[in-house]
Parts: C-alpha cells; sequence; structure tokens
C-alpha cells in the first residue's frame, strides 16, 4: 500500500503530536485577537479541547501502559466532531457572536470527518470487514488532511487579523 507509513503507530503517534501542536498554535493565535474576531477564537478553543480530550492526548503521550485497546475508536472521534459542531453552534448562539465565513467551512470539515469516521466504524466494526478497499486507503490521508485544513483555515484567518491589527496601528 502506499500508505504504509501512516499506518506505523509512531508515525500516528508523531502527527497527533504535531496536529495537537498545531491547535495549541491556532489557540494562541486565536486568543491574541479574541475580541476582533471571536468566533475564530471560539472555534479554536473548542476544536483544542476536543482533540486533546478525544485522542486521549495526555493517556496517549504521558501513560505508556495502556493494555485494553479501544475497538470503538472511530465511533468515539465521531461523537467528539458531533459535539465540537454543537458546541460551536451553541456558543456562538448563547454568547450571541457572529458566524465568520471560516466557522461555517470548519464546521463543514468537520461533517466530512463524521461522515468517514461512521463509514469506517460500519465497516469494520458493524459489518466486520477485514479486507482492505478504497475506504480504508482513502480514509487516512482524508483525515489528516481536514485536521490539517481546519488548522490552516484557523491560523490564516488569526495572522490576517494580526496584520491588520499591527497595519492600522
Amino acid at each position: 500500500m502506499y500508505f504504509d507509513l501512516l499506518n506505523n503507530p509512531d508515525t500516528v503517534k508523531l502527527i497527533d503530536f504535531l496536529v495537537m501542536l498545531g491547535f495549541i498554535g491556532v489557540f494562541v493565535l486565536s486568543y491574541k485577537n479574541w475580541r476582533v474576531n471571536p468566533s475564530v477564537f471560539i472555534c479554536g478553543i473548542i476544536l483544542f479541547s476536543c482533540f486533546v480530550v478525544a485522542n486521549n492526548t495526555f493517556e496517549y503521550f504521558w501513560l505508556t501502559d495502556n493494555t485494553q485497546p479501544d475497538y470503538n475508536f472511530y465511533l468515539r472521534w465521531l461523537e467528539y466532531d458531533v459535539l465540537a459542531i454543537i458546541s460551536i453552534i451553541t456558543v456562538h448562539l448563547v454568547t450571541r457572536v457572529k458566524f465568520h465565513k471560516a466557522t461555517f467551512a470548519i464546521m463543514y470539515l468537520l461533517a466530512i470527518n463524521t461522515i468517514t469516521y461512521l463509514a469506517m466504524h460500519i465497516d469494520i466494526m458493524v459489518l466486520e470487514n477485514r479486507e482492505s478497499w478504497w475506504l480504508w486507503t482513502w480514509y487516512t490521508p482524508s483525515t489528516l488532511l481536514v485536521e490539517l485544513s481546519i488548522i490552516i483555515t484557523l491560523a490564516t484567518i488569526s495572522i490576517l487579523e494580526i496584520r491588520k491589527q499591527v497595519i492600522a496601528g
């Protein structure tokens, strides 16, 4: 397979760590201009929180004696993406913050990941398929691309807002 490197546990751990650093960076950037663009800040903090909790980041990196495999991780990731979408909408409505265009794009990207997680869960856990097919080949790059797209979108919006503030004086 072309994506054998992505199935290596050490590579997955490294990619998860880099994505977590990306979400930390986005959170810091969006915090710098949260008054100018609170929608991006809300989205950044919710996504960072969901990523850390959904991936058991603290347990994953610091507690190495995790011997009980979790076979429903696709379902858990689906739940956290749905929770992230609901949280973003709820916080925006409660705080009466206007949705930024990037926030809508990010919710669409989360919906794509949700559908992908659901498809993998149904294929592997419900239908008990053990033969590799195009969905399996498409799954890892698509979810990574969606996560990176979310990080790049939030970072770009935050950097552009900071740049506007610097230019404005």
